[in-house]
């Protein structure tokens, strides 16, 4: 069993998760960051991920990615529900 927090922040995305059966925690970050993708992208950088959302848009997320989220943006935009769930399935 793992208990996961995710942060979906202005520059970062961070994920703390805590594996209850070797007590260990996992910390990972990558960019907050959100285009649109393509399962045939093979040409990609360490930090960036293709995902698909609930058999909706495949997405380009992370550090390869173009749009970054506004100043002003809350924390229920799409980048940062997009990067959230790749930090969670991470």
């Amino acid at each position: 069993m793992k208990y996961i927090s995710a942060d979906g922040g202005k520059y970062n995305t961070k994920l703390n998760a805590f594996c209850k059966e070797t007590g260990k925690i996992q910390r990972t970050k990558f960019r907050t960051k959100l285009s649109e993708g393509t399962f045939d992208d093979d040409m990609f950088e360490k930090g960036t991920f293709i995902v698909q959302v609930d058999g909706g848009n495949v997405y380009k997320v992370g550090r390869d990615a173009k749009k970054e989220p506004d100043v002003e943006t809350s924390k229920k935009s799409e980048i940062h529900k997009v990067c959230i769930l790749t930090a969670a399935a991470l």
